[in-house]
């Protein structure tokens, strides 16, 4: 019998915390500049795993046209006015065929879907809803073999509070090869566990389940800068369009 996967365990998990963690996470204008450089400026873009607005309403503040997607209500109820918001399912996007300048996909949310079959779902309705001349972008991170292979613990000062510390669990799910798992555990008075699974590849992995969808690279980034990617680092920017 299959492991049944929760599609909203991460915003479960986060919710309360995700703009206390993450708005520092890198600053969003050199991710606007990205944009505006691939699509130019005024662009419809659609964003991914939208979550409480870090990237989509810096986006829309720039002058973009923004559909904010997220399968978390919670999440895009908290997210500020500005970009559209639409409550769906990365996998079906409830868009017009051809209607985007630019599918943006941040910070691993790819992984979020649960499994690979999904992915390439996802990647078939990115490609069907982005426009003959527009662009996908793709954060990811890379995986050491270590976070693939064994269980780890990291431990890390808190995010927010001076009292509490960090640790972070990751290892491999024993049901699937494909997928990490891992969970924030806060450690103070009280001990919070906050959950989460990736279904991870690799950015060549990546780059053949957007083929099979349509989509083939256009160029691969360190970051969202555009330094050039280092195979050994932790961390990419892909840049797809129709193939």
């Amino acid at each position: 019998m299959g492991t049944s996967v929760d599609p909203q365990l991460y915003a479960r998990s986060f919710f309360d915390v995700y703009d206390d963690w993450y708005h520092d996470l890198d600053d969003p204008r050199v991710m606007v500049d990205a944009l505006r450089l691939q699509s130019g400026q005024g662009a419809f873009v659609v964003e991914l795993g939208s979550g409480t607005g870090r990237l989509s309403t810096p986006l829309h503040d720039a002058g973009f046209r923004v559909v904010a997607l997220d399968a978390s209500a919670d999440m895009l109820a908290s997210a500020p006015s500005g970009p559209s918001p639409v409550a769906g399912d990365m996998a079906v996007l409830p868009l017009a065929t051809a209607c985007a300048d630019a599918v943006l996909v941040a910070y691993n949310t790819f992984f979020n879907l649960a499994s690979r079959a999904q992915q390439l779902v996802c990647f078939r309705e990115i490609a069907r809803v982005v426009k003959a001349t527009g662009v996908v972008a793709i954060e990811a991170f890379v995986a050491d073999v270590d976070d693939t292979a064994a269980f780890g613990v990291t431990i890390r000062a808190h995010p927010s509070r001076p009292d509490a510390r960090l640790a972070i669990v990751t290892g491999p799910d024993a049901h699937d090869p494909d997928v990490i798992i891992g969970s924030h555990v806060e450690l103070a008075a009280t001990t919070t566990c906050r959950p989460w699974r990736l279904t991870y590849q690799s950015p060549s992995e990546l780059d053949q389940c957007a083929g099979a969808a349509g989509l083939a690279l256009r160029n691969r980034d360190g970051d969202w800068t555009g330094n050039t990617f280092d195979a050994t680092g932790h961390r990419h920017v892909s840049w797809y369009e129709k193939a």
